[in-house]
């Protein structure tokens, strides 16, 4: 059954519903401002944006739940080198995969270069688009727009980037590179106007806190009962450890860490009480038969980076934390199984993950 929902009737109804979320912000370029106009789900899962894009992703129940995408949700356009390219939810929260369908539909409405200055003693360039917005464009990403002309379609959006001063992504569709648009990381220099963009869709993020609700200190280690009920004896501590203190967890194969947030301190820590039926933590609901796509207990879906989880079941605990690094690709936060855990040294088995809803 062909299913199609078209964009004002919805968010007429949701800007009414959610008023209490509205959000305005000032957008320095008109141009990457992109929101869901609607979907289809009769076949794969079609995502088309305001300016005609169509992207297709995997997930058919992206828009169900309490925490699913909304039409008129404004979203970001993400590149990963080893993965391509993604949807990033800015009006809620979570990211997906996605495939650009329609590059070369005669109606999108993108913007276009206008000039591209070269400047051959540093190897950077200066792209003017329809606009009249300038973007620099350093010497790494210019040496990955050698073909780039005048008249190029472009897609402008919005990016953070570690390093750098790039804060935007522009994608070429009439450049291809394993049959997805080439793109560029750009610094935005000028645009001729900003504009006042009012979300009426934005949402309220979720977390996964972890705090510390009691400690208690020994000659050479203390221990620490977590928000979530779950106890952790660490090593020795050199700072000032103290209730309420929020905590992160980065776990490899050589063991666990506890960071806290407060003084970034770093100390090794070991679960010490796993078999409790007090812990509170979010327990796995349901794995897809891939294993890619894990749902816990309080609505949120996961699609899983690593390969050790296979062994995960429903009912496993997990704890859900953010990363404590950059990683290569889309993941956004670890997932720690305090059921499954390493025979050799007892680490909790885990697994990078990205919130998708």
């Amino acid at each position: 059954m062909f299913l199609r929902v078209f964009f004002i009737a919805f968010v007429s109804f949701f800007s009414y519903a959610y008023s209490d979320f509205k959000h305005v912000s000032d957008v320095p370029c008109a141009s990457s401002i992109m929101t869901i106009e609607g979907i289809d789900i009769s076949d794969k899962t079609i995502i088309f944006l305001n300016n005609r894009t169509a992207w297709t992703c995997k997930y058919k129940d992206l828009f169900d739940g309490p925490y699913g995408w909304r039409l008129g949700d404004r979203v970001h356009i993400g590149y990963v080198y080893s993965e391509g390219y993604y949807l990033q939810n800015a009006s809620g929260q979570g990211c997906v995969p996605v495939k650009l369908q329609n590059a070369n539909a005669a109606d999108l409405k993108v913007a276009t270069i206008k000039e591209i200055i070269k400047n051959d003693k540093n190897s950077t360039n200066t792209i003017v688009l329809q606009d009249n917005t300038r973007w620099f464009i350093g010497l790494w990403s210019s040496a990955w727009m050698m073909d780039w002309q005048a008249g190029d379609r472009i897609i402008v959006t919005a990016q953070q980037f570690v390093f750098g001063n790039a804060d935007h992504l522009l994608l070429n569709l009439d450049r291809k590179i394993n049959n997805s648009p080439e793109n560029v990381r750009a610094q935005l220099l000028y645009s001729p106007e900003t504009i006042k963009f009012e979300d009426f869709n934005k949402r309220e993020t979720r977390d996964w806190k972890i705090s510390i609700k009691c400690i208690s200190h020994e000659t050479d280690s203390f221990t620490v009962e977590l928000n979530n009920k779950t106890l952790w004896k660490c090593a020795q501590s050199k700072l000032d450890w103290q209730i309420g203190d929020n905590l992160e967890f980065d776990v490899d194969d050589e063991g666990c860490e506890l960071i806290n947030l407060r003084n970034s301190e770093r100390v090794n820590a070991t679960l010490i009480n796993s078999p409790s039926n007090e812990i509170d933590l979010p327990i796995i609901q349901k794995i897809s038969r891939n294993g890619k796509k894990i749902i816990l207990s309080d609505n949120s879906v996961w699609l899983m980076k690593s390969r050790g989880f296979k062994k995960w079941q429903q009912g496993n605990r997990i704890i859900v934390s953010p990363l404590s690094f950059v990683d290569i690709d889309t993941s956004t936060h670890i997932l720690i199984n305090i059921d499954k855990s390493t025979k050799e040294k007892n680490i909790p088995e885990y697994s990078s993950a990205t919130l998708v809803k």
